[in-house]
């Protein structure tokens, strides 16, 4: 899963409201991710590229249980000022990976994932979008009620990148044909991890910027409606 993580840092930001800054809550929706860019690049997490996959990430995950197990889960989100995101990413990831994806422990037998993005590929990206939807509209709607910051602009931002990475126009799409063609040889750990923390990193960092402005902007209203009584 993509964007549906960063749904959910919306309303985790929208619950939490302006009593704490957007960074670690949309960071720690992604962090997982981040650690797995990291493990990717010291060989721990296997990722083996494929332009057969769908729906957008067109990529199997051989093994990535030093980031995805429920152990280092939970060993990570403690670790991370904002665990809950991370665990509630770690929820998500069991409704699309493969069967084979996610286990208890590093090199655990027992293995487990739904498997939506294999067996339904279209109406799992369409399920995502769904689902992005009706998170980010809670969220704003909880924005408003909780704090009077109005998250829209950050909506909107949702609605592009969850275009952006359907099967058709998803920039992993190209990362596996140039693989599959061309082969990245001794450097496909690099750009592993360079797509990892491109991906989580600049649009968390865009997400919190734009939170955090409306905060800011819900707290100026305030004040001024203040002065005015």
């Amino acid at each position: 899963m993509y964007h549906g993580h960063f749904a959910t840092g919306l309303l985790l930001k929208a619950i939490y409201g302006h009593s704490i800054p957007a960074w670690p809550v949309m960071m720690g929706s992604s962090f997982l991710d981040i650690i797995g860019g990291l493990d990717a690049l010291l060989g721990l997490t296997v990722i083996t590229l494929s332009s057969a996959r769908g729906p957008y990430m067109y990529s199997t995950f051989t093994f990535i249980d030093w980031e995805h197990s429920a152990l280092m889960m939970l060993i990570w989100s403690s670790l991370f000022w904002m665990g809950s995101s991370s665990v509630l990413h770690w929820l998500m990831d069991i409704l699309v990976v493969e069967s084979t994806a996610l286990t208890l422990y590093p090199h655990g037998n027992y293995h487990f994932g739904l498997g939506l993005y294999e067996k339904f590929p279209i109406f799992s990206w369409v399920l995502e979008c769904i689902l992005c939807a009706v998170v980010a509209g809670a969220a704003s709607r909880i924005s408003l009620m909780r704090s009077g910051a109005d998250i829209s602009r950050a909506c909107v931002f949702l609605g592009i990148i969850s275009l952006l990475m359907s099967l058709w126009t998803s920039p992993l799409r190209l990362v596996a044909y140039i693989h599959e063609t061309y082969g990245f040889g001794n450097y496909l750990s690099y750009v592993q991890t360079a797509g990892f923390w491109t991906a989580y990193i600049i649009p968390a960092t865009i997400f919190s910027k734009i939170l955090d402005g409306a905060d800011i902007a819900a707290q100026e209203g305030k004040n001024e409606g203040k002065r005015g009584e």
